[in-house]
């Protein structure tokens, strides 16, 4: 399957980043589903061992 997105090139960034060392999931959602309840969950992994305190503070 093949998949086109329209993204910033920032965004386009993080998105090759999350396929490389993480996991993307994709969603198909009627033309009609509503936008209201729509949320956005970005989960952000630490770059050194030292951010581990930080993330679970």
């Amino acid at each position: 399957m093949l998949v086109t997105l329209a993204l910033a090139a920032a965004d386009a960034e993080k998105l090759v980043y999350a396929m490389e060392f993480g996991t993307v999931w994709l969603s198909l959602e009627p033309e009609s589903a509503s936008e209201d309840d729509t949320k956005v969950v970005v989960t952000l992994m630490p770059r050194r061992a030292s951010e581990l305190r930080d993330v679970f503070e």
